[in-house]
């Protein structure tokens, strides 16, 4: 087994999210592989659940099992969001001192946002509808204004991500966002992993990161400009009640211009980096299995509820467990020794403490074959539905919208567009080989484009 030096290097060079877990949205590792996450079932055998280790000097402590995080979080009374979170948006804003800004997110925004995305106030808040018309406005104009009317080849990627960052905007922001503040957002998410290293402060490094997230505070500050100087009494067109809300309190807790458009550039991070690497990996699979691919299609063109099919639902539950997806994060605020199943553990203060689902969703136990994606897995079994979104009080809240959202780009894709495979630069059959199929531009432009594939687009009428 890799000494500790050795698992801080593959966590380094993997991407794992030890730092606060967000740096796994944007950087997808080489590849993606549960032994390289350093959780390795004989360094469980020796160490348990638990598995501690040191990157960039910061002690990190990976949690392998189901709901233990949050066991602990609930026990030891010291492991709190509130250092990843606080790290996560001095990353993406660039905000020096996000202390007062953390603190607001935690006990305004956040609530805004559980109200808003909660089961009862997604219909009457209009994001649904408003992401379907957004759809339908980025599938009229894609990346580098393309038009559709004829067959266009484009990478999976970049149809993905616009179709997804355009949508996403238009719901949350209204038709007045600067839609061609994508080109930024892609720069940023392929290079936003420098700004959480070290090497931050290498300007030759990481001056595209650094540009890409200057103009990205600048396109969000500009669009609430007029809104903000006229002390909130006239609307922006379009905008959503959710960002509304958040809008109205930052003033009320009398954030800085520079601090709005700081919230709502994190929150509208979270809902397009969770939504994009899934969709991107669904599409992927859905179009490289033929008899798939014809299946699903007819099932989202003939049917009136399109987003409601199984087969849908199937391919949806499965690309949330065998995908790569966001990683729940705690830091302990004080030491803490506790014991578990016969070991003892001590977490000292400051440790990060992440909570990697992987295990649990490539239980062979749970889930026969589980590093081969199975398309129709969910489809008629009483299988455990996967875990991707954190557990605990602190889930994701905005996880109703996310499998909204993923659903409703594969099927207007599929009720808008014949697709075709050009050619994939890595496995012919991404369904039967997980582990070398890792670093994908998940995002836009991840840089290792070896994982995407190209394909045939043309509008059907």
């Amino acid at each position: 087994m890799a000494s500790s030096s050795g698992i801080a290097f593959m966590l380094t060079i993997c991407g794992l999210p030890a730092l606060a877990g967000y740096c796994y949205l944007f950087k997808q590792e080489k590849q993606r592989s549960r032994r390289e996450y350093a959780v390795a079932e004989d360094y469980q055998d020796k160490h348990g659940p638990i598995c501690q280790t040191k990157l960039w000097g910061r002690l990190v402590a990976v949690v392998t099992k189901p709901l233990l995080l949050t066991r602990l979080e609930n026990e030891l009374k010291v492991l709190h969001t509130s250092g990843p979170r606080q790290e996560k948006i001095c990353m993406l804003t660039g905000i020096a001192d996000a202390v007062r800004l953390t603190e607001v997110m935690e006990e305004r925004m956040i609530p805004i946002a559980f109200r808003e995305l909660s089961p009862n106030g997604l219909l009457p808040s209009g994001l649904l509808a408003s992401f379907d018309k957004g759809l339908a406005l980025a599938f009229a104009t894609a990346p580098g204004h393309t038009d559709f009317t004829g067959a266009q080849n484009i990478s999976l990627s970049e149809f993905v991500s616009y179709s997804v960052f355009y949508a996403t905007a238009f719901s949350f922001f209204g038709p007045k966002f600067p839609v061609e503040s994508h080109r930024d957002f892609s720069i940023l998410a392929s290079n936003a992993h420098l700004l959480r290293s070290p090497i931050s402060r290498w300007s030759l490094v990481s001056c595209k990161a650094h540009a890409a997230r200057n103009a990205m505070m600048k396109t969000f500050s500009r669009f609430i400009e007029e809104w903000w100087y006229a002390d909130g009494l006239e609307l922006i067109e379009g905008i959503s009640p959710l960002m509304e809300r958040v809008l109205q309190a930052s003033k009320e807790e009398e954030l800085t211009m520079e601090e709005a458009a700081g919230c709502l550039f994190v929150l509208f991070c979270d809902a397009v980096t969770n939504v994009t690497p899934m969709s991107f990996w669904a599409m992927a699979h859905v179009l490289k299995d033929h008899s798939i691919h014809q299946s699903l299609r007819h099932e989202t063109r003939s049917q009136p509820g399109h987003l409601y099919g199984p087969l849908l639902e199937s391919i949806v539950q499965e690309t949330l467990r065998w995908a790569p997806s966001p990683q729940p994060t705690r830091q302990a605020v004080a030491d803490a020794d506790f014991a578990l199943e016969g070991k003892r553990y001590r977490l000292k203060a400051g440790t990060q403490i992440v909570s990697d689902m992987s295990e649990y969703h490539f239980d062979m136990d749970l889930y026969p074959q589980p590093q081969i994606f199975q398309p129709k897995r969910f489809l008629g079994e009483s299988l455990p539905l996967p875990r991707p979104f954190g557990e605990g009080k602190h889930m994701c809240k905005g996880m109703y919208l996310a499998v909204f959202q993923i659903k409703s780009f594969i099927s207007n894709t599929l009720r808008s567009f014949d697709l075709r495979v050009m050619g994939c630069r890595a496995t012919d059959t991404p369904t039967e080989n997980h582990q070398q199929m890792g670093s994908i531009r998940a995002l836009a432009d991840m840089g290792d484009t070896s994982m995407d594939v190209a394909i045939s687009v043309a509008r059907r009428y």
